[in-house]
């Protein structure tokens, strides 16, 4: 697994106008070339983009497919790996990986400092990858002299959404394509290694995950937390919900005098929730904000904020501050986004965190509408001021 910033331009989806390259992380399995899976991004490498990429490798391709109006293209590959080859990048050093392949039995393998060999299968991807786009208007290129006076801004044309395209239909190209290292197309070796052949077993095709809404937040970030009876704060944030109440200050069994922690996950571009898995009911649960009145904010635009409020002299844990910030920070790129490139990549990242909280609905049913809390429900000729004691009879 790795990232790379790729070699073209892309534009706005309303504006048509160039808002600069975005990054994608590939999973490449290195037995049969075949790419596992992807994740298209204008934010820079973060454990949640490594996240996203590996939950895309275990999970099955054919609703996401649906979603982007390519039901015809095949993409057979799912199933958990059995070990993750990465490079040292913070990224993939951090907890959720570790937590998350402890979770799936898969070997975490970092690869030793300063021996780039040891990514040679997933670099010769990124650089096929790197030299088709360069067909495509608004390429980079390979640097200034190869690029030489071509307008790579002004000739811009895809935005994410095609990007994203033109992406998984590359893919369905190279699975197919005789691949020079392997003798063979990387989808055919794909199936030999599962399958088999007449002179070697194969070790059958992997178990399809059914839990597909557990895997994804699986692999997203987390904090570790104790539960408060106001609820949990992070990042100045509180967040409450009525199934916290059996956790409130509940001590540590291994550690009596403290309290004991919980993992809250989070998805980086919509930080209006975090995921709870409840000990007791064995599944995650939605965490919404403290105060509903609070709109739904990416982490970056919330560290922004942050970071202004201190410049200012003004404290960072005023919630309704806060977002008042982020309200008029959005406003500012809206009215920039004519003027410059940063203002539009900004404002297009907006509209991409905004699709990815849509498609919740689809890719996390169980949690994607928090229940709402409040009190418990009444019951039926049910009085509590009406309770008698029992008579004593001796």
């Amino acid at each position: 697994v790795d990232h790379t910033l790729l070699p073209v331009m892309i534009v706005h989806e309303v504006s048509r106008q160039s808002i600069g390259r975005p990054w994608v992380t590939f999973a490449i399995d290195v037995f049969s070339r075949v790419i596992l899976g992807m994740y298209l991004t204008l934010d820079a490498p973060s454990a949640m983009s490594a996240g996203m990429c590996i939950s895309h490798a275990v999970l099955g391709k054919e609703k996401w497919l649906a979603g982007l109006d390519l039901k015809t293209v095949e993409w057979p590959c799912w199933g958990v790996m059995g070990s993750l080859h990465m490079d040292n990048a913070r990224e993939f050093r951090g907890n959720m990986l570790k937590a998350a392949c402890d979770e799936y039995n898969i070997d975490l393998l970092l690869r030793p400092v300063k021996t780039p060999h040891y990514g040679a299968h997933i670099e010769r991807l990124m650089g096929t990858v790197s030299e088709r786009l360069k067909h495509l208007p608004g390429a980079t290129f390979s640097g200034p002299e190869e690029k030489g006076e071509y307008d790579s801004e002004g000739k811009a044309t895809m935005s994410h959404a095609e990007l994203e395209k033109w992406l998984v239909l590359f893919v369905a190209w190279y699975h197919k394509h005789l691949h020079s290292g392997i003798g063979t197309t990387p989808l055919q070796r794909w199936r030999e290694g599962l399958l088999g052949t007449k002179s070697r077993p194969g070790r059958g095709l992997p178990a399809r995950r059914l839990d597909e809404e557990k895997v994804r937040i699986d692999f997203m970030p987390f904090e570790e937390r104790t539960v408060q009876d106001y609820g949990v704060v992070i990042d100045d944030i509180h967040y409450f919900h009525d199934v916290l109440r059996p956790w409130v200050n509940m001590p540590d069994p291994e550690h009596p005098k403290r309290k004991m922690s919980f993992r809250f996950r989070r998805d980086p571009r919509d930080v209006s929730r975090l995921y709870f898995l409840d000990p007791i009911g064995k599944r995650y649960v939605a965490i919404p904000y403290r105060d509903l009145g609070l709109p739904p904010a990416s982490i970056w635009e919330l560290r922004a904020a942050k970071k202004i409020a201190r410049d200012e002299g003004r404290t960072s844990s005023d919630e309704r501050g806060l977002f008042a910030i982020i309200n008029q920070q959005r406003a500012i790129e809206d009215d920039s986004a004519e003027k410059t490139k940063a203002a539009r990549r900004s404002q297009q990242k907006r509209l991409d965190h905004e699709k990815a909280r849509k498609r919740k609905a689809i890719d996390l049913p169980g949690v994607s509408a928090p229940n709402p809390t409040g009190p418990a429900p009444k019951i039926g000729n049910y009085d509590p001021a009406d309770v008698q004691p029992y008579e004593d009879e001796y």
